[in-house]
């Protein structure tokens, strides 16, 4: 069996032009909005992006939030085009109406040239400063 060596990478390694921050973009608020249902999507967070070539999107997105005095479970999810990103993340809250953060990201393999809608949606709760991401890449 032969020996596995870590590898460091660096900014170096990657290779000129790979990275296109021309496309890559963000969105972000900060009023808090209460939000009502099962899948909501979420105020001031929908990206529509029209990429040149085909590439991987990385869309990240963070959401501070508080459910009130039921600590019951607070969901996000991502989407693409209508299909969600992985499988959705629920956080319980801890501290009732206190601000909590929750923070979540995917990986978009292979997004085909031209335009698509990313979002971020939440379910039930108050939410305020809130960020999305997205970060083209080819390699």
């Amino acid at each position: 069996m032969p020996a596995l060596m870590p590898l460091y990478v660096d900014s170096d390694a990657i290779e000129s032009g790979a990275i296109y921050s021309n496309e890559s973009t963000w969105a972000y608020a900060t009023n808090e909005v209460s939000m009502s249902g099962e899948w909501v999507d979420v105020p001031n967070l929908t990206i529509n992006l029209t990429l040149a070539q085909p590439a991987t999107v990385l869309q990240i997105a963070q959401v501070d939030y508080r459910r009130g005095s039921d600590y019951s479970n607070f969901g996000i999810r991502l989407l693409r085009g209508g299909t969600v990103g992985g499988v959705p993340m629920y956080r319980r809250a801890r501290y009732g109406a206190h601000w909590q953060n929750v923070f979540m990201m995917w990986s978009w393999v292979g997004t085909s040239a031209g335009s698509h809608t990313f979002k971020v949606q939440c379910s039930t709760g108050t939410i305020a400063s809130r960020k999305h991401i997205l970060i083209v890449m080819r390699i």
